[in-house]
């Protein structure tokens, strides 16, 4: 009993090493797509495709509901042509799923706490500042973009 349970955890340990290693490669691409120009050099689209393929793939068997919601959310949202600060804010509520996935799930942080890191005028730049507070209808309407997972022909 003693041995089986060490084995379980063995395996928990792996499974859990695997989820960080698979979800750091895609916080980084996604941070390196959504930074300044100068982090975008050398981006290869085909290559960014395939990684989101496979990434998408994996989270939809190993990820959390909310971290799944979360990234497809983010895809919809290249799909359907976002406005960059709606993309920067599904970016950051996938972060803070993905905090949750990988073993924080009561983290307190907030969209605004998580942004402040990578937003040099977060707190003086209304617009950023509120896409990361208000709640994510609000700050589409404010944006003037249609959510497309909340669209009344996909209730």
């Amino acid at each position: 009993m003693e041995r089986e349970g060490a084995r379980l955890q063995f395996l928990e340990q792996r499974l859990s090493e695997r989820k960080n290693e698979v979800y750091q490669e895609q916080i980084d691409l996604l941070g390196r797509m959504l930074g300044p120009e100068e982090q975008r050099v050398g981006l290869d689209d085909t290559d960014t495709s395939q990684k989101f393929q496979a990434f998408s793939a994996w989270i939809g068997i190993v990820g959390s509901d909310e971290a799944v919601r979360a990234w497809s959310n983010l895809m919809q949202s290249t799909f359907h042509d976002a406005p960059p600060v709606v993309m920067l804010r599904l970016y950051a509520d996938f972060q803070l799923a993905a905090r949750r996935d990988l073993g924080d799930p009561d983290t307190t942080l907030t969209a605004v706490e998580l942004m402040a890191v990578r937003i040099k005028d977060l707190y003086d730049d209304a617009t950023f500042f509120t896409a990361m507070s208000l709640p994510l209808p609000e700050v589409c309407a404010l944006n003037d973009w249609e959510i497309p997972w909340m669209s009344s022909d996909n209730s």
